[in-house]
């Protein structure tokens, strides 16, 4: 049986749609855009305000962070979670027994080894009793945060392991002294018992305090099955991102081939395969979304999207071509794959962009589109006059973007 044929350039403009992006109607509610994406990258923590900004149309990155923050901190409908990747990410609460039923086994036995080591590299153990003593140091943490939410320097006064220091990877040349709290705090949250609760600072801060998670999430619902919980994220996953290949999925997930195997197996044939024009075949998307995405789009007016470093769009993918041209891949992504600031147009990739130290935004289209370079700069000054003060510098800046933050001015 030969298999469905899609538009490449409507299916990119569908996905475009499906994400938020201009021309699409901003989005008003951040805990259903960021269901819609399934997850913001929160590794750089600018990421997840830009991200949303962009999509939501608020007046100014401010406006954005006070409504993200309140969805994060006080109605809890959204929460900092370790996942996908060994990645931090931005997900519905409602996600979490998910995530935790896929990941926390995963992810928590290489944590445990490496705190264990850690602890004895701190002098705080010897090697045959490094795993009693992480034990008694993570269950001192939980008890003094049965006082509230605590940073990891605060609760070193009642947990004094968590100020000790160790040398990491002296043999590397990046070696230095770190403090053990952050990894034992890290740990702790990957196994379900603490959660990121207050960012400490600006919405530019990669700094929180900790709490427990059941008093932080005391309604968080029951863990699902591994099998379950795989099923359902595959799906979700296809949902914000399909069509999309199987090592589109295995490298999103994290997981290995034989679990996307079985989970889509499971999926049945509410997964269908896919041709999309030149892309690699076939590709997989959920038969319920096939008659959106054949059926005739109407026309838009021209729509730009000036994307962050790490934003879910292009982050969800591990073949990044059906956005842009091969060739530019060195440019927009730094060694290990992490995607750069990108400027879009009609669901495409046509160059990047930076913040420069004066607060300007500096851009570069890779080709010539001249029918774009007027809605980029209305983009461009749009998105300065929002960030007014603040200054955003990439956590994983990209070729073009280093190149474009030391241009001069008159560069754009």
């Amino acid at each position: 049986m030969s298999l469905t044929a899609l538009d490449p350039e409507q299916t990119l403009r569908r996905i475009a749609e499906r994400h938020h992006l201009p021309p699409t109607p901003a989005a008003s509610d951040p805990v259903a855009l960021v269901s819609r994406l399934v997850a913001l990258h929160a590794t750089d923590p600018a990421t997840v305000h830009l991200s949303a900004h962009i999509r939501c149309g608020h007046a100014s990155l401010d406006e954005t962070a006070r409504v993200m923050t309140c969805a994060l901190e006080t109605d809890r409908s959204l929460v900092r979670w370790l996942c996908m990747r060994r990645t931090l990410h931005v997900l519905p609460t409602a996600t979490i027994p998910t995530v935790l039923s896929i990941y926390r086994e995963r992810l928590a036995r290489k944590a445990r080894i490496d705190q264990a080591r850690f602890l004895v590299s701190a002098g705080l153990a010897r090697e045959p009793d490094a795993e009693s003593v992480l034990e008694q140091t993570r269950e001192a943490v939980v008890a003094a945060l049965t006082d509230g939410p605590a940073t990891a320097t605060e609760l070193a006064s009642t947990v004094p392991a968590l100020g000790a220091s160790f040398l990491y990877k002296p043999d590397k040349p990046y070696g230095a002294r770190v403090v053990i709290g952050g990894h034992l705090m890290g740990g702790l949250g990957i196994e379900g018992a603490t959660v990121r609760a207050h960012q400490q600072g600006s919405w530019r801060s990669g700094k929180y305090n900790w709490a427990t998670v059941t008093s932080w999430l005391p309604d968080l619902a029951p863990i699902s099955p591994p099998e379950v919980a795989r099923q359902d994220l595959v799906h979700h996953y296809l949902a914000a991102f399909g069509p999309a290949s199987f090592e589109d999925i295995v490298w999103w997930t994290g997981l290995p081939k034989g679990m996307v195997r079985k989970a889509l197996e499971q999926l049945g044939h509410a997964v269908r395969e896919v041709y999309v024009g030149s892309w690699p075949s076939p590709q997989l998307v959920l038969d319920a979304d096939l008659d959106t995405i054949r059926s005739p789009m109407a026309e838009t007016p021209p729509g730009v999207a000036l994307l962050p470093g790490l934003d879910p769009t292009i982050m969800g993918y591990k073949q990044r071509e059906r956005f842009l041209e091969p060739s530019w891949t060195s440019q927009l992504f730094d060694r290990n794959g992490n995607a750069g600031p990108t400027v879009w147009w009609h669901g495409r990739v046509i160059g990047g962009w930076t913040q420069r130290h004066d607060g300007s935004i500096a851009w570069r289209l890779l080709a010539p589109c001249p029918e774009a370079e007027v809605f980029v700069r209305e983009a461009a000054e749009a998105l300065e006059r929002a960030l007014g003060d603040e200054r955003v510098m990439p956590r994983f800046p990209a070729p073009l973007t280093k190149a474009l933050r030391d241009a001069p001015r008159q560069g754009s």
